[in-house]
């Protein structure tokens, strides 16, 4: 919150549009941090409930789910069945690509696809959604289909996967007293039209109506969140009633899984990165029920980077995968490669991690098997390997060809030969609100993006911010950094926040006197011809 000795002063918010991001950070494009969640339910909470008739309709459901299991095995109509998938989103991916990519893990011996659903694409807006081009989830499980592999959809409504807000849509913060991923009907009522129309847009594709869908994942990894189990069954509910017929699961890891509960009729995986962790974690799993298969829900094949790594993060190496994959090989379990092929955060999809402090990149190349621009790698290689090897004990004698790569271009450096001042840029904005208080960026109903915060004052020599700027603010006086021979001075990054608000003191007498120029441009707010125009930019690093 900034504070300002003026406090009559109206405040001019100036929310800006799209196309204006791209004179600004084009690599750092996120979303601002999120809030802390209070774990006790408020007062209006949903209550889940289906009557007899549904009970029955929802039973029959179940009875005709194609993936089954029995004695720590799957059963895919009745048949033995191994899971053997890669993650690949398809709205990390390009839709022109969909198909090398999916050829490609067809050709590295697994028979499945699984991917999340982003809840905040989808409806980025409450009650209109979007499923066109990279989104048209639809078309990309036909292909898969196409190309037979079966599916496993993981749609939500939180998927987390490094992605803005865990995959819920901004606009759910606009209510004062949201508690998301909890029985808070706010969020329930919302969560449950989305699933409604997400699942509506897929349900033929189930495998029991001819489709590639063998499984649909219940939330995601809400042991390391919470504990309320009838937050879980009212989702599980809400998708059967919403059309799901095929089998339901919940994956947690090793930090999760200590609070996790299981779901009555549901299986269970478990996500982690070495054997040291799977062996406690399926011990766990063994214990909830004695006929749950050992699936991995999500090994690991490699990891996220912060802004400002200055290489891969190979938490992951390939000896160690190599090692995980075997053992599970070896098993007889399940196994779905976390990430297969990464791909990209496009726009403002880039989430904030709060364990590093720190928004993440662009990229979700993650170190994967496929790059982020598609090509095989040596861990692609060597687990090819290892199915072909798997492979030759049965009566599949080969893999399908590794598809051609597509050609790449170096486009080399691109200097910058316009540039376009602070004051035109900010005439560009066209939607501004008149405020005595600063709001959120939910408040004035923006998702994402670039906010600015301009109020004038009396000309002074410091400029003094209590407490926390929880994303990246960027104060500007008459439209010039704090000091301006540097135009980092007058960034404030709180990105966490600590037991004592900070307080912190801006010089500006390097700024002063003022800029007609700008003043004019909020005259109705100045008291004078002294007054100085502030300023402050605020960049959202994530939720």
């Amino acid at each position: 919150m900034f504070s300002r000795r003026r406090h009559s002063a109206r405040l001019k918010l100036l929310i800006g549009v799209s196309f204006i991001v791209a004179f600004f950070f084009v690599y750092y494009v996120s979303t601002m941090s999120q809030q802390s969640t209070n774990q006790h339910e408020p007062e209006n909470v949903a209550h889940s409930h289906i009557d007899d008739k549904e009970d029955k309709q929802v039973a029959e459901q179940i009875k005709r789910a194609s993936l089954t299991f029995r004695d720590r095995q799957f059963y895919l109509n009745g048949v033995k069945f191994q899971i053997l998938s890669g993650a690949i989103h398809y709205f990390r991916v390009p839709q022109d690509y969909w198909r090398d990519r999916l050829l490609k893990l067809k050709a590295a011996g697994f028979n499945t696809v699984e991917t999340y659903a982003p809840w905040n694409l989808h409806e980025d807006t409450k009650g209109n959604f979007n499923f066109n081009g990279m989104l048209n989830v639809r078309k990309f499980f036909k292909l898969a289909q196409e190309l037979g592999l079966y599916v496993i959809f993981r749609p939500g409504p939180f998927i987390c996967s490094e992605w803005e807000f865990g995959g819920m849509p901004g606009w759910l913060l606009s209510d004062p007293n949201m508690r998301v991923r909890s029985m808070y009907m706010g969020f329930t009522q919302a969560a449950e039209d989305y699933l409604r129309v997400v699942i509506n847009e897929v349900a033929d594709l189930q495998m029991s109506r001819g489709g590639p869908i063998i499984a649909f994942q219940v939330e995601n990894e809400y042991g390391s969140y919470g504990d309320n189990g009838r937050y879980l069954q009212h989702l599980a509910d809400s998708m059967r009633r919403s059309g799901v017929v095929e089998a339901l699961f919940t994956s947690d890891g090793d930090e999760g899984i200590r609070h996790a509960k299981p779901l009555a009729g549901a299986f269970a995986g478990i996500n982690y990165n070495s054997k040291a962790h799977a062996k406690w974690l399926q011990s766990i799993v063994k214990g909830w029920n004695p006929n749950l298969p050992i699936f991995a829900t999500e090994l690991w094949t490699g990891w996220f980077l912060p802004w400002g790594a200055k290489d891969k993060n190979q938490v992951i190496s390939l000896p160690d995968l190599v090692d995980s994959v075997t053992s599970l090989l070896d098993q007889g379990a399940s196994i779905n490669l976390y990430m297969f092929h990464g791909g990209t955060n496009f726009g403002f999809m880039n989430g904030y991690n709060g364990i590093t402090g720190s928004p993440l990149i662009t990229s979700y190349d993650y170190d994967a098997p496929l790059s982020e621009n598609g090509q095989p790698t040596e861990k692609y290689h060597r687990i090819r390997e290892l199915m072909l090897a798997r492979l030759s004990k049965t009566a599949v004698k080969s893999l399908p060809d590794i598809p051609a790569p597509i050609p790449t271009k170096d486009y080399g450096s691109w200097p910058v030969k316009w540039t376009m001042h602070w004051d035109k840029l900010v005439e560009m904005v066209d939607k501004t609100t008149m405020s005595e208080t600063l709001k959120f960026m939910e408040e004035v109903h923006q998702n994402y993006g670039f906010i600015l915060y301009r109020s004038a004052f009396e000309s002074a020599k410091n400029l003094t911010i209590f407490g926390h700027v929880a994303d990246r603010a960027q104060v500007l006086v008459n439209g010039a950094p704090i000091d301006p021979a540097d135009p980092m001075s007058g960034v404030v990054y709180h990105p966490l926040p600590e037991a004592a608000p900070p307080v912190t003191h801006l010089s500006l007498a390097k700024s002063l006197p003022s800029r007609k120029a700008a003043a004019a441009a909020v005259a109705d707010q100045a008291a004078s011809s002294s007054s100085s125009v502030l300023d402050v930019l605020v960049e959202n690093l994530g939720r």
